[in-house]
Protein backbone atom coordinates (compact mmCIF):
# COMPACT_ATOMS: atom_id res chain seq x y z
CA UNK A 1 0.00 0.00 0.00
CA UNK A 2 1.06 3.63 -0.46
CA UNK A 3 3.51 5.07 1.48
CA UNK A 4 2.63 8.63 0.61
CA UNK A 5 -0.27 10.95 0.62
CA UNK A 6 -3.36 9.37 -1.89
CA UNK A 7 -6.58 9.23 -2.33
CA UNK A 8 -8.86 5.94 -2.66
CA UNK A 9 -10.51 5.60 -5.79
CA UNK A 10 -14.36 4.29 -5.54
CA UNK A 11 -16.67 3.72 -8.61
CA UNK A 12 -19.60 1.34 -7.99
CA UNK A 13 -21.90 0.53 -4.59
CA UNK A 14 -24.94 -1.87 -4.76
CA UNK A 15 -27.63 -1.29 -2.61
CA UNK A 16 -31.55 -0.59 -3.05
CA UNK A 17 -32.20 -0.20 -6.27
CA UNK A 18 -28.28 -0.51 -7.44
CA UNK A 19 -27.70 -3.91 -8.85
CA UNK A 20 -24.61 -5.92 -7.50
CA UNK A 21 -21.82 -7.20 -9.33
CA UNK A 22 -18.38 -7.65 -9.62
CA UNK A 23 -15.99 -4.88 -7.67
CA UNK A 24 -19.53 -3.20 -6.19
CA UNK A 25 -19.23 -2.15 -2.63
CA UNK A 26 -22.23 -2.21 -0.36
CA UNK A 27 -22.30 0.37 2.77
CA UNK A 28 -21.45 -2.15 5.36
CA UNK A 29 -18.18 -2.84 3.04
CA UNK A 30 -17.60 0.56 2.56
CA UNK A 31 -17.98 1.06 6.29
CA UNK A 32 -15.87 -1.38 7.40
CA UNK A 33 -13.18 -0.61 4.24
CA UNK A 34 -12.73 2.95 6.19
CA UNK A 35 -12.61 1.58 9.54
CA UNK A 36 -9.77 -0.35 8.47
CA UNK A 37 -7.96 1.53 6.66
CA UNK A 38 -8.28 4.66 8.86
CA UNK A 39 -6.50 2.59 11.94
CA UNK A 40 -2.77 3.22 9.81
CA UNK A 41 -3.60 6.47 7.89
CA UNK A 42 -5.37 9.67 8.27
CA UNK A 43 -8.55 10.32 6.38
CA UNK A 44 -9.10 13.56 5.91
CA UNK A 45 -11.91 16.07 4.32
CA UNK A 46 -11.40 17.30 0.38
CA UNK A 47 -11.10 21.07 1.63
CA UNK A 48 -8.23 20.60 3.95
CA UNK A 49 -6.92 17.48 1.75
CA UNK A 50 -7.03 20.08 -1.18
CA UNK A 51 -5.62 23.17 0.69
CA UNK A 52 -2.41 20.61 2.45
CA UNK A 53 -1.46 19.73 -1.86
CA UNK A 54 -1.66 22.96 -3.20
CA UNK A 55 0.63 24.08 -0.16
CA UNK A 56 3.48 20.91 -0.32
CA UNK A 57 2.35 20.26 3.37
CA UNK A 58 0.59 17.00 3.06
CA UNK A 59 1.54 14.46 5.47
CA UNK A 60 2.81 10.95 4.50
CA UNK A 61 -0.45 9.42 5.91
CA UNK A 62 -3.09 11.84 4.97
CA UNK A 63 -5.96 10.16 2.75
CA UNK A 64 -8.08 11.75 1.19
CA UNK A 65 -11.64 9.80 -0.35
CA UNK A 66 -12.70 10.30 -4.47
CA UNK A 67 -15.27 9.06 -6.66
CA UNK A 68 -14.82 9.20 -9.74
CA UNK A 69 -17.93 9.06 -12.56
CA UNK A 70 -20.52 11.28 -10.56
CA UNK A 71 -22.69 8.16 -10.22
CA UNK A 72 -26.13 7.95 -8.85
CA UNK A 73 -25.05 5.11 -6.62
CA UNK A 74 -21.66 6.63 -4.79
CA UNK A 75 -24.41 9.32 -3.98
CA UNK A 76 -26.94 7.06 -2.44
CA UNK A 77 -25.12 4.54 -0.89
CA UNK A 78 -21.52 6.05 -0.11
CA UNK A 79 -22.94 9.56 0.58
CA UNK A 80 -24.86 8.61 4.10
CA UNK A 81 -21.68 7.18 5.40
CA UNK A 82 -19.96 10.09 4.72
CA UNK A 83 -22.03 12.35 6.35
CA UNK A 84 -22.44 9.80 9.56
CA UNK A 85 -18.45 9.79 9.97
CA UNK A 86 -18.43 13.81 8.95
CA UNK A 87 -16.05 12.86 6.21
CA UNK A 88 -16.23 14.81 2.74
CA UNK A 89 -14.60 13.84 -0.29
CA UNK A 90 -13.71 14.31 -4.03
CA UNK A 91 -16.24 13.94 -7.25
CA UNK A 92 -14.61 13.96 -10.47
CA UNK A 93 -17.85 14.35 -13.13
CA UNK A 94 -18.03 13.57 -16.62
CA UNK A 95 -20.75 16.03 -17.91
CA UNK A 96 -22.26 14.44 -21.11
CA UNK A 97 -25.14 12.89 -19.47
CA UNK A 98 -26.31 16.65 -17.99
CA UNK A 99 -26.90 17.29 -21.59
CA UNK A 100 -28.72 15.13 -22.21
CA UNK A 101 -26.31 12.80 -23.86
CA UNK A 102 -25.68 9.39 -22.05
CA UNK A 103 -22.22 8.26 -22.57
CA UNK A 104 -22.49 4.43 -23.19
CA UNK A 105 -19.30 3.34 -21.20
CA UNK A 106 -21.87 3.61 -18.26
CA UNK A 107 -24.66 2.16 -20.13
CA UNK A 108 -22.41 -0.81 -21.06
CA UNK A 109 -21.49 -1.38 -17.83
CA UNK A 110 -24.68 -1.50 -16.18
CA UNK A 111 -25.82 -3.54 -19.55
CA UNK A 112 -23.04 -6.58 -19.00
CA UNK A 113 -23.60 -6.69 -14.79
CA UNK A 114 -27.50 -6.64 -15.14
CA UNK A 115 -27.94 -8.88 -17.89
CA UNK A 116 -24.92 -10.98 -17.17
CA UNK A 117 -24.95 -12.12 -13.62
CA UNK A 118 -20.96 -13.33 -13.68
CA UNK A 119 -18.66 -11.18 -15.74
CA UNK A 120 -17.18 -14.12 -17.31
CA UNK A 121 -20.56 -15.07 -19.16
CA UNK A 122 -20.63 -11.37 -20.10
CA UNK A 123 -16.99 -11.72 -21.97
CA UNK A 124 -17.58 -14.68 -23.61
CA UNK A 125 -20.65 -13.32 -25.58
CA UNK A 126 -18.65 -10.15 -25.84
CA UNK A 127 -15.66 -12.00 -28.11
CA UNK A 128 -19.31 -14.23 -29.78
CA UNK A 129 -20.44 -11.12 -30.58
CA UNK A 130 -16.95 -9.48 -31.87
CA UNK A 131 -16.82 -12.96 -34.18
CA UNK A 132 -20.04 -12.82 -35.28
CA UNK A 133 -19.73 -9.55 -37.10
CA UNK A 134 -16.33 -9.46 -37.97
CA UNK A 135 -16.85 -8.71 -41.77
CA UNK A 136 -18.73 -5.96 -40.72
CA UNK A 137 -16.38 -4.50 -38.47
CA UNK A 138 -13.22 -5.14 -40.38
CA UNK A 139 -11.39 -6.47 -37.94
CA UNK A 140 -10.81 -10.05 -35.89
CA UNK A 141 -10.85 -9.70 -32.21
CA UNK A 142 -9.90 -12.89 -32.09
CA UNK A 143 -6.83 -13.10 -34.18
CA UNK A 144 -5.92 -9.22 -32.76
CA UNK A 145 -5.19 -11.72 -29.23
CA UNK A 146 -3.51 -14.26 -30.72
CA UNK A 147 -0.17 -12.88 -29.55
CA UNK A 148 -1.28 -12.30 -26.70
CA UNK A 149 0.05 -8.36 -26.07
CA UNK A 150 -2.99 -7.87 -23.42
CA UNK A 151 -1.01 -9.44 -21.04
CA UNK A 152 0.98 -6.44 -20.59
CA UNK A 153 -2.12 -4.32 -19.92
CA UNK A 154 -1.99 -1.75 -17.54
CA UNK A 155 -0.01 -4.36 -14.94
CA UNK A 156 -0.69 -1.77 -12.31
CA UNK A 157 -4.22 -2.88 -12.18
CA UNK A 158 -3.20 -5.74 -10.22
CA UNK A 159 -7.16 -6.37 -9.36
CA UNK A 160 -7.23 -7.32 -13.45
CA UNK A 161 -8.40 -10.69 -14.50
CA UNK A 162 -7.06 -12.31 -17.60
CA UNK A 163 -10.38 -11.93 -19.05
CA UNK A 164 -10.57 -8.51 -17.62
CA UNK A 165 -7.36 -7.92 -19.66
CA UNK A 166 -8.50 -9.04 -22.62
CA UNK A 167 -11.48 -7.52 -22.74
CA UNK A 168 -10.21 -4.19 -21.98
CA UNK A 169 -7.44 -4.70 -24.77
CA UNK A 170 -9.72 -5.40 -27.21
CA UNK A 171 -11.74 -2.72 -26.50
CA UNK A 172 -9.33 0.25 -26.32
CA UNK A 173 -6.50 -1.06 -29.14
CA UNK A 174 -7.58 -3.66 -31.24
CA UNK A 175 -11.40 -2.24 -31.73
CA UNK A 176 -11.30 1.46 -31.12
CA UNK A 177 -14.08 3.19 -29.48
CA UNK A 178 -16.38 3.28 -32.75
CA UNK A 179 -16.19 -0.78 -34.04
CA UNK A 180 -16.83 -1.22 -29.67
CA UNK A 181 -20.16 0.53 -29.79
CA UNK A 182 -21.30 -1.38 -32.49
CA UNK A 183 -20.71 -4.82 -30.63
CA UNK A 184 -22.37 -3.64 -27.71
CA UNK A 185 -24.92 -2.00 -29.49
CA UNK A 186 -25.71 -5.44 -31.03
CA UNK A 187 -25.52 -7.28 -27.90
CA UNK A 188 -28.26 -4.93 -26.13
CA UNK A 189 -30.68 -5.06 -29.17
CA UNK A 190 -30.12 -8.93 -29.41
CA UNK A 191 -30.73 -8.90 -25.40
CA UNK A 192 -33.95 -6.43 -25.95
CA UNK A 193 -32.03 -4.35 -23.02
CA UNK A 194 -33.61 -0.64 -23.58
CA UNK A 195 -31.11 1.78 -21.36
CA UNK A 196 -33.50 4.91 -21.32
CA UNK A 197 -35.06 2.82 -18.59
CA UNK A 198 -31.92 3.23 -16.37
CA UNK A 199 -30.63 6.29 -17.52
CA UNK A 200 -32.11 8.19 -13.80
CA UNK A 201 -30.63 5.35 -11.44
CA UNK A 202 -26.85 5.94 -13.43
CA UNK A 203 -25.81 9.41 -12.93
CA UNK A 204 -26.11 11.96 -10.37
CA UNK A 205 -27.90 15.40 -11.22
CA UNK A 206 -27.21 19.31 -11.03
CA UNK A 207 -29.43 19.11 -7.48
CA UNK A 208 -27.01 16.49 -5.99
CA UNK A 209 -23.87 18.23 -7.07
CA UNK A 210 -24.96 21.32 -5.75
CA UNK A 211 -25.97 19.21 -2.22
CA UNK A 212 -22.70 17.74 -2.31
CA UNK A 213 -21.46 21.12 -2.86
CA UNK A 214 -23.42 22.68 0.29
CA UNK A 215 -22.12 19.36 1.74
CA UNK A 216 -18.32 20.70 1.33
CA UNK A 217 -17.43 18.32 -0.85
CA UNK A 218 -15.22 19.26 -3.88
CA UNK A 219 -16.52 18.99 -7.54
CA UNK A 220 -13.47 18.15 -9.86
CA UNK A 221 -13.17 17.82 -13.77
CA UNK A 222 -13.42 14.23 -15.62
CA UNK A 223 -13.60 15.23 -18.83
CA UNK A 224 -16.87 15.75 -21.22
CA UNK A 225 -17.45 12.35 -22.55
CA UNK A 226 -15.04 10.15 -20.69
CA UNK A 227 -13.08 8.79 -23.31
CA UNK A 228 -10.81 5.91 -22.01
CA UNK A 229 -7.82 7.19 -24.51
CA UNK A 230 -7.89 10.75 -23.54
CA UNK A 231 -4.29 10.21 -23.56
CA UNK A 232 -3.89 10.04 -27.51
CA UNK A 233 -5.90 13.07 -28.63
CA UNK A 234 -4.46 16.00 -29.53
CA UNK A 235 -4.16 19.19 -27.88
CA UNK A 236 -7.11 20.40 -29.20
CA UNK A 237 -9.53 17.78 -28.82
CA UNK A 238 -7.83 17.39 -24.95
CA UNK A 239 -8.08 20.29 -23.73
CA UNK A 240 -12.18 20.87 -25.61
CA UNK A 241 -12.57 17.43 -23.22
CA UNK A 242 -11.79 19.01 -20.33
CA UNK A 243 -12.81 22.94 -21.41
CA UNK A 244 -16.45 21.74 -21.71
CA UNK A 245 -16.85 19.69 -18.41
CA UNK A 246 -15.66 23.32 -16.95
CA UNK A 247 -17.78 25.24 -18.05
CA UNK A 248 -21.03 23.08 -17.59
CA UNK A 249 -19.75 22.73 -13.70
CA UNK A 250 -19.24 26.83 -13.72
CA UNK A 251 -22.44 27.30 -14.59
CA UNK A 252 -24.17 25.92 -10.96
CA UNK A 253 -21.22 25.32 -8.99
CA UNK A 254 -18.16 27.72 -8.10
CA UNK A 255 -14.61 27.51 -10.05
CA UNK A 256 -13.34 24.23 -10.47
CA UNK A 257 -9.98 23.32 -9.38
CA UNK A 258 -9.55 19.73 -9.73
CA UNK A 259 -9.34 16.90 -12.24
CA UNK A 260 -8.94 13.12 -11.91
CA UNK A 261 -8.16 11.42 -15.39
CA UNK A 262 -10.56 9.10 -16.81
CA UNK A 263 -9.08 6.05 -17.18
CA UNK A 264 -5.59 7.05 -15.89
CA UNK A 265 -5.11 8.44 -19.50
CA UNK A 266 -3.04 11.76 -20.48
CA UNK A 267 0.16 12.79 -22.08
CA UNK A 268 2.75 15.65 -21.61
CA UNK A 269 0.43 18.02 -23.10
CA UNK A 270 -2.40 17.08 -20.66
CA UNK A 271 -0.65 18.93 -17.28
CA UNK A 272 -0.51 22.36 -19.67
CA UNK A 273 -3.68 22.30 -20.38
CA UNK A 274 -4.75 21.76 -16.92
CA UNK A 275 -3.02 24.97 -15.94
CA UNK A 276 -4.38 27.04 -18.95
CA UNK A 277 -8.05 26.02 -17.40
CA UNK A 278 -6.73 27.64 -13.77
CA UNK A 279 -7.13 23.53 -12.05
CA UNK A 280 -4.11 23.22 -9.47
CA UNK A 281 -4.44 19.72 -8.38
CA UNK A 282 -5.52 15.97 -10.12
CA UNK A 283 -5.69 12.43 -9.50
CA UNK A 284 -3.89 9.39 -11.20
CA UNK A 285 -5.49 5.72 -10.53
CA UNK A 286 -2.91 4.21 -9.31
CA UNK A 287 -0.24 4.44 -6.51
CA UNK A 288 2.65 6.02 -8.13
CA UNK A 289 5.85 7.65 -5.90
CA UNK A 290 4.94 11.42 -7.24
CA UNK A 291 5.32 15.15 -5.39
CA UNK A 292 3.52 16.20 -8.18
CA UNK A 293 0.22 18.00 -7.28
CA UNK A 294 -1.31 17.65 -10.88
CA UNK A 295 -0.46 13.37 -10.58
CA UNK A 296 -1.67 12.67 -6.81
CA UNK A 297 -1.39 8.68 -6.73
CA UNK A 298 -4.53 6.75 -5.77
CA UNK A 299 -5.12 3.56 -4.26
CA UNK A 300 -8.19 1.58 -5.79
CA UNK A 301 -10.81 0.36 -3.59
CA UNK A 302 -11.07 -3.06 -5.16
CA UNK A 303 -7.16 -3.70 -4.41
CA UNK A 304 -7.86 -2.49 -0.25
CA UNK A 305 -11.30 -4.71 -0.21
CA UNK A 306 -9.40 -7.48 -0.93
CA UNK A 307 -6.26 -7.02 1.62
CA UNK A 308 -9.00 -6.06 4.12
CA UNK A 309 -10.54 -9.32 3.62
CA UNK A 310 -7.51 -11.43 3.27
CA UNK A 311 -6.26 -10.47 7.12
Amino acid sequence: MNTQAHGIMFHHFHGGEHIKAQGFLSAQDFDDLLTWYGKNNNIIGAEEFYEKAIGGKLGKNDVVLTFDDALRCQYDIAGPVMKDRGLTGFWFVYTSPMTGVYEKLEIYHHFRFYMYPEIDDFYAAFFEAAEDIKDMLKVDVTAGLADEKWRGYKPESTFYTDNDRRFRYARDYILGADRYNRVMDAMMEAAGYDYEKYVDLLWVKEQELKALHKENHIIGLHSHTHPTTLGMMNYEDQKAEYATCKKLLEAFLPTITTVSYPCDSFNDDTKGIMQELGVKMGFRAYPIENADPFFIPREDHSNLFKTMRNQ
